[in-house]
């Protein structure tokens, strides 16, 4: 979740801090944006298997 939160960050960031739409890099902090939403999007992924695999193999983590 705190991930989409990074990414929703970096949207507004992009829309504030850069004159063109076409643009990625930052204004103010000279940072590319976009790569920093892709890199938000493949830990959203990452968070979603292992979330997934925990649930799948949770008897096996957790022994009573």
């Amino acid at each position: 979740m705190i991930f989409c939160f990074g990414i929703f960050n970096s949207k507004v960031s992009l829309q504030y801090e850069t004159n063109n739409p076409g643009d990625c890099v930052s204004q103010i902090s000279g940072r590319n944006l976009c790569q920093d939403i892709e890199q938000g999007k493949i830990l959203i992924i990452i968070d979603i298997v292992l979330i997934v695999l925990s649930m799948l193999f949770r008897k096996k983590i957790v022994r009573d």
